[in-house]
């Protein structure tokens, strides 16, 4: 699973550069992913390499978006080709995650659901 980090920010920013998240490196990225929520419950996903996902693939970001909702965090997805947008709406997932256009969205969107 080809990814990186971009801790530039308050919230941690995965980086996918993977073309492909599907059954094939689904586990894998799980397995990377995992350690980052250890110790940043709030992140967000960058998709914009993502040209092809399938159920595997979404299994494991619904996977890692609990594990961060366990620990009182959340996972924001931005960046999403419209072949990954239709099979993340067909799946009626877009009513689970929360997808942004941009990274200053996603992080904004963070910001209100702190408490004051």
């Amino acid at each position: 699973m080809d990814f990186n980090i971009d801790n530039d920010g308050i919230i941690p920013v995965i980086v996918l550069r993977s073309e492909n998240l599907d059954s094939g490196n689904a586990d894998e990225f799980r397995r990377h992913i995992a350690p980052i929520l250890a110790t940043n419950p709030k992140v967000i996903l960058d998709m914009n390499h993502v040209e092809f996902l399938d159920s595997s693939g979404l299994g494991a970001i619904l996977s890692c978006l609990r594990r961060a909702g366990e620990t009182g965090g959340d996972m924001k997805l931005i960046g999403m080709s419209e072949n990954v947008r239709s099979v993340v709406r067909i799946s009626r997932m877009h009513h689970v995650f929360d997808i942004f256009e941009s990274k200053e969205e996603a992080i904004l969107s963070f910001n209100h659901a702190l408490p004051e």
